[in-house]
């Protein structure tokens, strides 16, 4: 008996624990939106060029607190990393603040001025005006403004979102980086040493966002040694180049498009060390995969699985949309989804079914005991409280969950809880 009062103080627990996690998402969910917003969100900024520049304005006449110090963020996403910054600032005194511009200053977060309450800020960073680095999807950019006097996150709210246009490369390079010695082509995969002339690139498997292959213009950024960039045409997804690796450091290559202001293939770089002198039994004569996608291609996880229907269900976890919570991963239990609310509710019926599963164990179990006890009356008794135990202990269980899903549907429409 005391080991199921265990089992269903433990899934009370974790039902419990399920709750306050989905009420912290509901506590960031509900951050306000700043009042006096006048212009530089909802709106869908143009291609990237050298020299761009986004203006944010808003009113902080009313409705702020003149006495403390503020400052402005623009990020990629909830709580990831920031893309520009202001430094602080106050609102009680007309001022024009300077942290980088085009023409100076390190970071490039741009100029700020406040003019009676009215705040101006134009930021010159490249991260918070180009394109979304992965394919196919425009890049939202969130910005807040935070109250520097407030304690705890600082988060004042927020101003509103912006997007830059999406990056249109797509597919799974293959990067393939050799050098010809002594009669042999050698891959990145061996040694590749600076004393060769010439170090060859080719790459495979190019797509435009529509599954295409990519024919136009790219460039081979190639950083490390003084070397220059090299461009070439693409034809059915396929381009190659050279360069000498004149220099014993470490050389990182990746392609980008530039009809469309380089935008990187995704997965397509490699790096590779320009070693003083290579053996003749260093050369890896194997055309070997350099490029980050290779990692990936490597190991795929679905094509272990033996069983068909299994191996089907492992893809579609893998291949799901996070927009319908079926995206996950994929483990030794099932598909285990990736956001918040689909984990939560996956781990709270995977505890629901252990439960039951102990529940009907432990009532054959009594009803065993009860069968042989051969008329003992301490046998019996025991046997007749094991199955009590478990009915109630079962019983509990379904009451915990219903009074948790009205705390967490009713209460505080908890997204996802009672779904």
């Amino acid at each position: 008996m005391n080991i199921y009062k265990s089992l269903s103080v433990f899934v009370f627990r974790i039902l419990l624990i399920s709750l306050f996690m989905f009420s912290s998402v509901k506590q960031v969910e509900a951050l306000s939106s700043c009042t006096g917003v006048l212009s530089g969100v909802g709106v869908m900024l143009p291609s990237y060029e050298d020299g761009n520049t986004h203006t944010i304005k808003i009113d902080m006449s009313k409705n702020y607190n003149p006495d403390h110090e503020y400052y402005i963020k623009i990020k990629n996403g909830e709580n990831v990393d920031d893309e520009a910054q202001t430094g602080v600032f106050r609102i009680d005194v007309n001022k024009s603040y300077d942290w980088g511009t085009k023409s100076g200053g390190s970071q490039k977060n741009g100029k700020l001025t406040v003019k009676n309450g009215i705040v101006t800020w134009t930021t010159y960073r490249e991260e918070a005006l180009k394109s979304a680095f992965f394919s196919g999807e425009n890049d939202k950019h969130i910005v807040r403004l935070y109250d520097n006097d407030n304690s705890g996150t600082n988060r004042e709210c927020n101003i509103g979102t912006y997007q830059t246009t999406k990056n249109e490369t797509g597919g799974e390079c293959a990067l393939y980086i050799s050098q010809t010695r002594n009669g042999k082509t050698c891959y990145s995969s061996g040694c590749l040493d600076s004393a060769t002339s010439t170090t060859k690139i080719e790459v495979e498997g190019l797509e435009d966002t529509e599954g295409n292959p990519f024919n136009d213009e790219i460039k081979f950024v190639i950083k490390g040694g003084g070397t220059t960039d090299k461009k070439a045409n693409a034809s059915n997804g396929k381009a190659s180049t050279t360069f000498e690796a004149k220099k014993e450091t470490t050389y990182e290559i990746s392609i980008v498009e530039t009809a469309n202001k380089n935008y990187q293939f995704p997965g397509c770089s490699a790096s590779f060390i320009a070693q003083a002198f290579c053996e003749d039994e260093t050369c890896d004569e194997v055309k070997t995969d350099a490029s980050g996608n290779a990692l990936v291609r490597d190991f795929e996880l679905c094509e272990q699985i033996l069983d068909p229907g299994e191996r089907n269900l492992c893809k579609a976890c893998f291949g799901g949309d996070d927009n319908d919570g079926n995206a996950g991963v994929w483990t030794a239990i099932g598909c285990i989804p990736a956001k918040p609310e689909s984990i939560i509710k996956t781990f709270i019926t995977i505890a629901i079914s252990a439960a039951g599963g102990a529940t009907f164990l432990l009532i054959l179990a009594g009803a065993f005991r009860l069968s042989v006890s051969q008329g003992d009356p301490q046998a019996t008794k025991e046997a007749k409280e094991q199955i009590t135990a478990a009915l109630t202990g079962l019983v509990f269980i379904l009451l915990s969950i219903t009074m948790l899903r009205f705390i967490g549907v009713t209460l505080f429409e908890i997204p996802g809880f009672g779904g």
